[in-house]
Order: structure tokens, then C-alpha cells, then sequence
């Protein structure tokens, strides 16, 4: 009877013993997960966008470019504006709060001014290794704010004029008459209501058509660099 219990405990702790070996074997030759690569990010904003597109079931509108850049990303069905202008809506977007939060409710708020310690977006991302590039409107207009991007709104190289920083792209025209017509509108503008009319030069004819490239419009320049710039920093270690 003692050999019996004696023989069964030493047959007990040699099964354990056995037991952990394998364990320690097993463990030892399994390779951990590596991290998993971070995606890329690309964000595009426009301006008064309404959703009729194909990828949004419109038949009639015809958009193979972007409806081909839907179907490699997600598309959101149920997003709603915040505002019905352009700051408002904006710094909602890209902080995440209401504008009832945020206090940005008319296009002079300037949200960083308003609320010095909000995160943004961007530097969510920067806070987990992205390299963040504005490049165009994006919180609105004359607004890159530094903290949030490691290259902060980028421009066309001929759109760098000191005195044309603070200019919306749309307000450039290529043809020298319409500009002429345009800087006289704007200098009885500002004589007439400086504060009202801001910097003035958002006046002139709704479209133009020109005989040129597309990349003298600030359009297409912008276009230009933005695909300059993809192809740059997509050779960068860290994700964009």
C-alpha cells in the first residue's frame, strides 16, 4: 500500500514536471505577432459636395474616379454636417465635438483661438506615429494650424506671394482683363466696407475657361502637389 502511494506521487511529479517542459517548449518556439502595419490615410475635403454620386446611388451623375476611390476605402451612409458654413462644419469635423462645444459658429471663429487645447484629428494621428500634411482648405481658409500638422499648408510654388497667402484658391484668375476688373472691384470694396468684405478679393466671375493647362488654375496646381507630395512621403518609414 506505501509503495503503491509512493510510486504514484514520484509518477505525478514527473507528469508535471513533463507538462511544464512541454509548455516551455511551446511557448519558446512560438513566434510572436508582429505589429501589424499601419494604413495610410488620405483625406480629402470639398467644398459643398452634395452626395450625388455613383457611390451613393445617383444614376444620372457620372463619377468613375471617385466611385473607383470609394470602393478601396469606406464610405460612411449616415454623417451629418454640423453647420451650414464652412468654419463651423469644418472645426466640428476635425475635433470631434459640436460647434455648441467648440464655439465656432461663423466663418471669422477661429477654432485653435477659441479652444488653445483641443485635439484635432491630425494630431491624433501624430500622437501615434503619422506624418500629418495639410495641404488646401481644411480647417478654412488661412487656418493651417502648425499644432496639428508636421507640414503645415503646404501651396503651389507660384501661389507662394506674400501678398497672395491669405487668398482662397478660387479667387485667382488666369485671364488679365478679369484680373484688372477684379482689382478695381476690390479697392471700392474695401474703401466702401473694410471690415465687411474682409481682404476682397472674393469677387469676380462665377467660372472661367481659359485656353491653358489645368495646372494654372490653383486647382489643378494644388492637384499637382498633392500627387508630388504622396509620392514623397510615401517613401518615409512612418505612415501618413
Amino acid at each position: 500500500m506505501d509503495i503503491h502511494i509512493f510510486k504514484s506521487k514520484t509518477f505525478l511529479s514527473y507528469f508535471k514536471i513533463l507538462l511544464l517542459l512541454t509548455i516551455i517548449v511551446q511557448f519558446s518556439c512560438f513566434e510572436p505577432d508582429k505589429e501589424e502595419k499601419k494604413l495610410n490615410v488620405l483625406f480629402i475635403s470639398i467644398d459643398d459636395l452634395r452626395p450625388d454620386l455613383g457611390v451613393y446611388g445617383n444614376k444620372y451623375i457620372k463619377t468613375p474616379n471617385i466611385d473607383q476611390l470609394a470602393s478601396q476605402g469606406m464610405t460612411f451612409r449616415r454623417t451629418y454636417c454640423q453647420a451650414a458654413v464652412c468654419a463651423p462644419s469644418r472645426a466640428s469635423l476635425m475635433t470631434g465635438v459640436r460647434p455648441n462645444t467648440n464655439q465656432v459658429w461663423h466663418l471669422g471663429d477661429k477654432f485653435r483661438e477659441i479652444n488653445p487645447d483641443i485635439i484635432t484629428m491630425p494630431q491624433h494621428f501624430k500622437k501615434f506615429g503619422y506624418h500629418t500634411v495639410n495641404i488646401g482648405k481644411i480647417f478654412h481658409n488661412y487656418m493651417p494650424d502648425s499644432i496639428s500638422w508636421d507640414e503645415p499648408d503646404l501651396r503651389p510654388s507660384r501661389y507662394l506671394r506674400p501678398d497672395w497667402l491669405k487668398r482662397d484658391g478660387e479667387t485667382f484668375y488666369v485671364n488679365k482683363e478679369t484680373q484688372r476688373k477684379q482689382k478695381i472691384k476690390r479697392d471700392s470694396l474695401i474703401k466702401l466696407r473694410p471690415n465687411y468684405y474682409a481682404d476682397g478679393w472674393n469677387n469676380g466671375p462665377a467660372w472661367e475657361m481659359e485656353d491653358v493647362h489645368d495646372t494654372m488654375y490653383y486647382d489643378g496646381a494644388q492637384t499637382k502637389l498633392a500627387l508630388k507630395t504622396l509620392s514623397r512621403i510615401s517613401k518615409r518609414e512612418e505612415p501618413f
